[in-house]
């Protein structure tokens, strides 16, 4: 049975302009794709229109959902989402409503590197609305029927995008396996990664003010999860 990890996320070119300048100046890939090793924790973001994807970076997203599908499940997921989303475009471009992106925020530590050093995911925290939440209360409830509960991480690892694994430094796998259970309905906390970084206080060295972005900016898609949750290969755009 082939699996795959997916990420289904909010997407926009409003997320690029706010989240690519602060990727490159706190999570910086200095070597070239060529050259990076396996087990690196280098990742950042490239705009929404570079469609060729490359290892160590990935799309400015805001998850909703991550979950492991059947691989031949995923057009019925795709299906679902697509779905789901013409019916909140509606509700929210008649009430005119907006994301709101509130601030930076140090992240979760998701790897260590091979000096000790924690390898964290500085993010943009996203205001948890009445209108986020039920898109996320939505997706989760009709999405649960195709959600498979693996039952090992080296199955999960597995189903990450091959361009960009989950390597064996990183709790990757177990925030999609635990997503559910752990980080979603009262603890789902919406936000924006910016990449991977080992370096401390990131919040503390840069500055956002509150912004909104208009809902019709916004898209909702199916994306194979690489390392770090990343938005890699968008499935449907």
């Amino acid at each position: 049975m082939s699996l795959m990890a997916v990420n289904v996320c909010l997407v926009s070119s409003g997320f690029d302009l706010v989240a690519l300048p602060l990727s490159s100046t706190l999570c910086p890939v200095d070597a070239d794709e060529d050259e990076m090793g396996e087990a690196t924790p280098s990742y950042s973001l490239v705009p929404l229109t570079e469609r060729k994807t490359r290892k160590g970076y990935g799309y400015a997203h805001c998850t909703v959902m991550q979950l492991c599908v059947r691989a031949v499940e995923v057009k019925a997921v795709r299906e679902i989402v697509r779905q789901v989303w013409l019916k909140f475009r509606t509700n929210v471009l008649e009430s005119k409503e907006s994301l709101v992106l509130e601030g930076v925020a140090d992240g979760p530590v998701f790897a260590e590197r091979e000096d000790g050093r924690e390898v964290r995911l500085p993010n943009i925290k996203v205001e948890r609305s009445p209108d986020l939440m039920w898109l996320h209360e939505t997706i989760v409830r009709e999405l649960s029927e195709y959600h498979v509960r693996v039952g090992s991480e080296e199955v999960a690892k597995a189903a990450f995008h091959k361009k960009f694994p989950a390597d064996g430094s990183s709790t990757t796998p177990e925030w999609m396996l635990d997503f559910t259970s752990k980080y979603a309905h009262e603890n789902y906390s919406p936000h924006i990664t910016l990449g991977a970084c080992s370096e401390e206080n990131v919040a503390a060295l840069s500055f956002l003010q509150r912004t909104e972005i208009p809902w019709r900016e916004c898209r909702l898609v199916v994306s194979h999860m690489g390392n770090y949750c990343s938005c890699f290969d968008l499935l449907d755009s």
